[in-house]
């Protein structure tokens, strides 16, 4: 017995524990990742919100891109 070491040598289980606790915490992180990237791939809306065609056209007249009458007409189309 060196030192009072035992049998782990220098640094005790450092190195024993970490890298397979390291290998698996990436091997879990790479697996929840897989699973996020085919559910978005798959259509699936997550938390993301989907803008109706009425909310588009108001958000286009706010910034002036379209005029009042243009605005009016295009608001009728969608309801028809």
């Amino acid at each position: 017995m060196m030192g009072g070491m035992g049998s782990f040598g220098i640094g005790g289980l450092g190195f024993g524990l970490i890298i397979p606790l390291l290998f698996i915490g990436l091997l879990i992180l790479g697996i929840v990742k897989f699973v996020n990237n085919s559910k978005e791939q798959n259509g699936i809306q997550s938390s993301k919100t989907i803008e109706s065609p009425l909310d588009i056209l108001k958000k286009r007249y706010v910034k002036d891109e379209i005029t009042r009458e243009q605005f009016n007409q295009m608001k009728q189309d969608i309801k028809n």
